[in-house]
């Protein structure tokens, strides 16, 4: 029942465990392996069924005897690898062992230094006893297997562990540490290792010297990293020991990743200050945090240099219960700096101001050139290298092209407009006139362009008797089943030519998991749905002021707001462009996710949404690499849970902040972003499915405020967003439409009830809830 490590056929064979398992396979492949014998799981179940262990704990597993036949096999084992007073180590080799993200390195028992057959045996019965007294219970629970090695010790030289890449990012760079004699201390951490790197990104390499290894040492470690990962398909690191000049292998195991399921839950960093962005308080996928994570190391973090985010120690985003938050520090130190206290800085930062913009639009008919192009090479390029050199392209293309300097302009958006308000308020200009006069700038965004489109189907669909009948009385897809069952028909052909235009629109926020209008164009109905049974209204309807006088801003007011307003329309137009930019990413990883299919590594199309970008560009370049797939599972299931809880929104110092009141009470305090005032009945909006609730004079509740909404604001009187500030989307065009906006800064879709009647005030910032009295005078 046992295994000569050397003469095992299949390497893969089942019940030795993966260490056993790869010893097996480096020997095959001709490499330096201690010989030595597999006591597979077979044999530890015929141990428990000769001593009756019916039930199984480390105890008794210690105070068990071998039975004669196993005796036996394991004194021919021990007298073959004994000649000439060699010691052995008997060491753990279990199915989940050696995995990348899990590697459970040091979880189990090995015995160093056996040195005769009564202490074989204990040590064989101390490896299996701590396999049960860890707490894997739910791979056992699996029936996984685990096996033991038994091999002829080593005294060496120098030992250590050489790891293939850079462990951290899986750069081309060989990471060697060494030290005298055995390398147990090192992997007990009993003695500072020696350190030494070979980075052959290049292809020559270029060595850090080592004083334990010489030149000709390091280049052997070189060769023998690159041939482990071409004859493994994956990075991987292994131990090793040099007797006599000679290398020899003890274990290989691919690159333990960082893989743990909770990459985005709760805080774990200490003195956080931060606040919730409005556009996720719905919880976000792995892979879309990871992407911004790795986004905003290469972007323009300030107005005043050209360094990359990676060189600044605060960054934007913060990325907590799946959802992405701002960080406070960061825009203290950065974003809000108008340059006042530097006479360079106040000329730079006017120059970005009257240039920066430009600029960014003359990209835009290059990157639309570009998105076609990766369309089109999408449906032929197959193979994972293609793929691979198609993502990392498509994400280097939308940050030079759009992305690099996006909080620049941010910034900028959020100076200009305080320095409007600032002048605006010398001047004594009325507020309804200034969101007037900034809605002439924003409305000429790419979002409000869409909405307008839809505005006129609206209207061609309540000009049609047939049409208005048919979108008031039937569901959302069977209209667009019906229409799709005549393409030549005139309303078919408008909305498909709309979803051709703007079908990258998402639903909810940019998660990459959301699906866009081009999937599911029964989205696009639904929102017309709402349209027609409501009177088309444009933006800037309530422009005009109180006292209906128009008052002029003069130059310098007037310079201030169209500079403003320039920013304020880039905004909402990178908006709009990066949700081209979000749908071609989902485009190609849903394919990617296909070849990952057939490679066992996903069982769902929409898993791969759960794995970092990182993990999705390393199993792309090694065919090889395995998942643990029950990290997957584990980051669904908390992906699950965090979209039924609400995230707190703001964090001081790593702690929660209640900002409104925990009970329920007549009046609340809310921040104002949209002046005026109304009063209505509440309807709560949860998403896309609910838009179509809203009727005439509602004050519409929402957690947040997507751009494909934006048709609502024809219906609703005001808006109560649990999240946002003066430049969310929701606040801008609000602005444009003139009804009023207030942020709870808390989850206001569970504080307030559906028909609750309330008056909110948009300047002020007051939410009311009103009582019987005060509902017959509306």
């Amino acid at each position: 029942m046992l295994y000569d490590l050397k003469n095992v056929e299949n390497w893969k064979c089942p019940g030795i465990g993966v260490k056993a398992q790869n010893l097996v396979r480096l020997y095959q492949l001709g490499y330096t392996v201690c010989d030595g014998v597999i006591v597979p799981f077979p044999f530890f179940q015929q141990f428990c069924r000769d001593n009756a262990l019916a039930f199984i704990t480390p105890e008794s597993i210690r105070r068990a005897d071998f039975g004669l036949a196993q005796q036996q096999e394991l004194w021919t084992c021990w007298e073959r690898l004994t000649k000439g007073g060699r010691e052995l180590i008997v060491r753990s080799s279990a199915d989940f062992e050696d995995r990348p993200g899990k590697s459970n390195a040091g979880m189990f028992a090995s015995v160093q230094h056996v040195s005769d057959f009564e202490q074989l045996l204990e040590a064989v019965r101390e490896v299996w006893s701590s396999y049960y007294r860890s707490s894997i219970e739910k791979d056992k629970e699996m029936g996984q297997g685990f096996g033991v090695i038994v091999q002829q010790m080593l005294l060496c030289d120098t030992s250590g562990v050489t790891f293939t890449r850079d462990p951290n990012t899986l750069n081309r760079c060989v990471w060697i540490e060494a030290c005298k004699g055995n390398n147990e201390k090192i992997i007990q951490n009993r003695a500072a290792a020696a350190t030494a790197k070979i980075d052959w990104a290049g292809g020559r390499p270029h060595y850090t010297s080592s004083r334990l290894l010489t030149r000709k040492e390091l280049t052997e470690q070189l060769r023998i990293a690159q041939k482990l990962e071409q004859d493994f398909g994956y990075p991987c690191d292994f131990e090793w020991g040099l007797q006599d000049h000679r290398l020899w292998i003890f274990q290989v195991r691919p690159i333990s990743r960082k893989a743990e399921k909770e990459l985005y839950g709760e805080p774990a960093i200490e003195g956080l200050d931060c606040i919730l962005l409005d556009r996720y308080a719905k919880p976000a996928s792995t892979c879309y945090l990871s992407i911004l994570d790795e986004w905003q190391q290469k972007i323009y973090l300030s107005h005043y240099t050209d360094r990359r985010g990676s060189e600044f120690s605060e960054k934007p985003l913060k990325f907590l219960y799946h959802r992405v938050y701002w960080n406070q520090r960061y825009q203290q130190q950065y974003f809000q700096d108008d340059g006042r206290k530097s006479v360079y800085k106040r000329l730079l930062l006017w120059y970005r101001v009257k240039t920066s913009w430009r600029k960014w639009y003359r990209r835009i008919p290059a990157y639309d050139k570009k998105i076609l192009q990766y369309q089109r090479r999408m449906e032929f390029e197959t193979s994972e290298d293609d793929l691979l050199r198609l993502l990392d392209e498509i994400c280097d293309t939308f940050c030079i092209m759009l992305g690099i300097d996006h909080y620049r302009f941010l910034s900028l958006a959020q100076i200009l407009y305080r320095k409007v308000e600032q002048k605006a308020a010398t001047l004594q200009y009325d507020p309804q006139c200034l969101a007037r006069d900034l809605g002439a700038y924003v409305h000429r965004n790419q979002t409000s362009q869409a909405n307008d489109e839809l505005q006129d189907i609206a209207k061609f669909v309540r000009e049609d008797v047939e049409l208005h009948t048919l979108f008031a009385h039937e569901d959302a897809a069977d209209i667009w089943k019906r229409m799709g069952e005549n393409p030549s028909n005139t309303m078919y052909c408008k909305i498909l030519q709309f979803i051709n235009r703007h079908g990258h629109r998402g639903v909810g926020c940019d998660d990459l998991y959301e699906p866009h209008w081009r999937e599911r164009p029964e989205i696009v109905i639904s929102l017309l749905q709402q349209l027609v049974n409501t009177t088309q209204i444009h933006p800037g309807n309530g422009g005009e002021s109180n006292s209906g006088t128009v008052q002029s801003p003069g130059w310098r007011l007037q310079s201030l707001i169209r500079d403003a307003g320039r920013y304020m329309c880039l905004r909402e137009d990178q908006r709009y462009y990066f949700d081209k930019s979000w749908m071609l990413l989902r485009e190609i990883l849903l394919k990617i996710s296909q070849r990952f299919m057939q490679r066992s590594i996903l069982t769902e199309t929409n898993d791969i949404f759960f794995m970092t970008i990182q993990e999705i560009r390393h199993h792309l370049q090694f065919l090889n690499y395995p998942f643990h797939v029950e990290i997957l599972k584990e980051r669904i299931q908390d992906y699950e849970r965090a979209c039924t809880t609400a995230p707190p929104y703001m964090l001081k110092n790593s702690s929660t902040v209640p900002v409104q009141k925990s009970k329920v009470s007549k009046s609340y305090k809310a921040m104002a972003i949209s002046g005026g005032e109304a009063a209505g009945p509440i309807r709560l909006i949860r998403g896309i499915e609910d838009l179509s609730r809203a009727q005439k004079g509602d004050i519409g509740v929402v957690n947040t405020f997507h751009p494909s909404w934006t048709p609502i604001l024809s219906v609703v009187s005001g808006l109560i967003m649990s999240y946002g500030n003066m430049l969310s989307h929701g606040a801008v065009i609000a602005r444009e439409y003139g009804i009023p906006v207030v942020v709870f800064n808390a989850d206001a879709i569970s504080m307030f009830h559906e028909n609750d009647m309330v008056r909110i005030n948009g300047t002020t910032g007051r939410i009311h809830l009103l009582n019987h009295a005060e509902r017959k005078s509306i």
